[in-house]
């Protein structure tokens, strides 16, 4: 995958047609927010423990 497709995929404008290529399920509010506070957490714990080292690169 070359920087271009990855920004496709990545990108969150949902009239690019290649925005979301696996549709993603409806889910009620309560479930959405948890899922963004653990994945914000998740990334939070990554970058405290691998912080120094993507500086270093």
């Amino acid at each position: 995958m070359d920087v271009e497709q990855a920004r496709n995929i990545m990108n969150t404008d949902h009239q690019h047609p290649r925005a979301y290529p696996t549709p993603l399920p409806t889910l009620i509010d309560e479930a959405v927010v948890q899922i963004r506070n653990f994945i914000e957490h998740l990334l939070d714990q990554f970058d405290i423990h691998y912080a120094p080292q993507v500086c270093r690169f």
